[in-house]
């Protein structure tokens, strides 16, 4: 067992321990028995698997609604959350880099891209055809490993708490 991470949710209250579980799932989780009895929050996954269709839907149900609070795409909202909790693209090992013209329309067109998800960094550099900035290449969220995924819907979650915007499952209402 390997802890992820550990943090304190001030809007509930609870304290939620991230660990990935390798080996005998249901021997650990017994382990973690005593921590839930304390009345902490044990969440369990595992890091090499894909994650689930539920997960998969709560993540675009909290980005629909982060959508509609910020009055924004649907896409902008996925392409912003990427940019904020998602992880980069990696070819052997290091971070992809688009250069694109320095526009407000390229930052606008980068936010409504549905296939392509690219995080804007502060490097600007000057080309023969202008001013370009560097974006990296995010992962898509169907691309991702289920640890990269809880990640992503957790930094989500907050987002939706810092906002004021209903986190709950549809099915928890």
């Amino acid at each position: 067992m390997r802890i992820m991470a550990m943090r304190y949710d001030v809007v509930d209250g609870d304290h939620v321990l991230r660990m990935v579980v390798s080996g005998n799932a249901e021997a650990e989780i017994l382990k973690a028995e005593a921590k839930v009895d304390k009345g902490e929050e044990v969440e369990f996954y595992f890091a090499n698997g894909k994650r689930t269709l539920d997960q998969n839907a709560y993540m675009w149900v909290l980005t629909t609604r982060i959508a509609k609070a910020l009055g924004v795409s649907l896409a902008e909202a996925h392409n912003r959350n990427l940019s904020r909790y998602g992880v980069p693209m990696l070819v052997d090992g290091k971070c992809v880099y688009a250069y694109l013209p320095d526009t407000t329309e390229t930052e606008k067109s980068v936010l409504q891209n549905e296939t392509v998800h690219l995080k804007a960094t502060s490097s600007v550099t000057k080309g023969k055809n202008g001013m370009f900035r560097a974006y990296m290449v995010m992962k898509g969220s169907s691309e991702m490993d289920t640890e990269e995924f809880s990640r992503l819907v957790d930094g989500i979650i907050d987002e939706c708490k810092q906002m004021g915007v209903d986190y709950r499952k549809p099915w928890e209402r």
